[in-house]
């Protein structure tokens, strides 16, 4: 802001013709220039992007790693990574006990509903891996 003449006194540039403290007029210096307001302004920093998890690292946990629902995990979904923990123990584990007394007693009994399991996810990650509108657990897409 520009000083009167006269009175020395702040004024806006607005008060060219006359000083409204000592009534000076033409009150603004001829060669008074103003001031680059671009250098008071803090530079920004460039902020990164966030992070995004990624769908082809999810189907890849999905197809060898499903059963553990470590898939679920990764995109930060944990209440769906512990469904899927959850119930392929107690798949297995029921169904091979079944198995296990009722057909015969060897550890075939335990691996068949782990293999069966373990293509189900398989097939579900395949699957899954085809959607565009995939979001992590903070809501953003998955690239």
């Amino acid at each position: 802001m520009p000083n009167c003449k006269n009175c020395n006194r702040e004024i806006t540039k607005s008060d060219y013709d006359l000083c409204p403290y000592c009534g000076q007029k033409n009150p603004i210096p001829t060669n008074y220039e103003t001031m680059d307001v671009t250098a008071c302004v803090k530079q920004m920093e460039p902020t990164e992007l966030p992070r995004t998890k990624s769908l082809k690292t999810m189907t890849i946990l999905g197809i060898f790693l499903g059963y553990f629902g470590i898939q679920w995990f990764y995109v930060k979904k944990s209440k769906a990574g512990w469904i899927c923990l959850i119930s392929t123990i107690g798949i297995v584990l029921v169904t091979g006990l079944l198995g296990f007394f009722l057909i015969s007693r060897t550890v075939w009994s335990f691996l068949v509903p782990f293999f069966c399991v373990w293509l189900f996810y398989i097939v579900f990650s395949a699957v899954y891996s085809r959607f565009d509108n995939t979001k992590d657990g903070d809501g953003e897409f998955l690239r």
